[in-house]
């Protein structure tokens, strides 16, 4: 099982770049982080376009592989939203801009956001506002051979009125969609939030789920913490036959080095059980 690590939350101050040379260090090279455009302190976002052609130059010698990156944001209002029609060509110019940057550091898989429940609008308009644009997104996914990772998060702790923030709805829409170019990106943390039964819920879609996220609930934080036997539900995932990658998205509890030395051996011990 490949595992993958969003460097956002380490090392607060640094830049993207230094981010991941950083967690290289501790075994990290399959990474993942949020936008190309804006930076994070740990804590907030702040504008600034991030170095990708040095990105890049890592990507090409195979110092590093990026496995995912996000195309819009409802926390900062960047990229539009899938669920407002009006923002239809927002995302989808948002998206070709995603893809170029795809293209350039070999990265296969973008992740899309709902984008906050629209007031005016009923759940029906709203999810099928979601399914058209996504329709609309395919031919550009096709051309590129990239795969559109739809992400329900939770809507309880996280991120208040977030639309799309049951599995069950986001599975609907990929189904709808039928093309190998859109699947769900199952997160661990937040639909344990929202709804638990984890591993019946990724049995049974092992077929439209390109990626998997996780993080300890509560909080957020390393996997060896809070009321998720990681190690058993990794060893699952495993039965079930599931070829995609195994994503670390979590906020450190630890200081960084500390919590990443601790993450690599909690990650290889698991995967050596296997």
């Amino acid at each position: 099982m490949k595992v993958s690590l969003c460097v956002e939350p380490f090392f607060p101050g640094k830049t993207l770049l230094d981010k991941v040379r950083e967690v290289k260090k501790y075994g990290f090279s399959v990474i993942e982080f949020w936008l190309w455009d804006y930076g994070f302190d740990g804590k907030k976002f702040y504008q600034g376009e991030r170095d990708i052609d040095t990105l890049s130059q890592l990507v090409q010698r195979g110092d590093i592989e990026i496995l995912s990156f996000l195309i819009n944001s409802p926390r900062i209002d960047i990229g539009g939203s899938l669920v407002d029609k009006q923002d239809r060509e927002r995302f989808l110019s948002r998206m070709e801009k995603a893809l170029s940057i795809a293209r350039k550091i070999k990265c296969k898989k973008l992740i899309a956001l709902s984008g906050n429940y629209q007031q005016g609008l009923s759940v029906k308009e709203q999810r099928q506002n979601m399914i058209d644009t996504l329709r609309e997104a395919v031919r550009s996914l096709k051309e590129e051979k990239v795969t559109l990772l739809v992400e329900p998060l939770n809507s309880w702790v996280d991120f208040k009125d977030y639309f799309l923030d049951s599995s069950r709805m986001g599975c609907e829409i990929v189904r709808a969609l039928n093309t190998p170019y859109v699947k769900l990106l199952y997160d661990i943390y937040h639909m344990q939030i929202m709804e638990g039964n984890i591993i019946e819920t990724i049995s049974k879609n092992t077929d439209i789920i390109g990626h998997l996220h996780s993080a300890s609930v509560p909080g957020r934080h390393e996997l060896d913490r809070g009321e998720l036997n990681y190690k058993n539900i990794m060893q699952e995932i495993d039965t079930l036959g599931y070829t995609g990658a195994f994503g670390l998205e979590y906020f450190p509890a630890l200081p960084s080095a500390e919590s990443l030395k601790s993450m690599a051996r909690f990650v290889q011990q698991t995967l050596d059980s296997l």
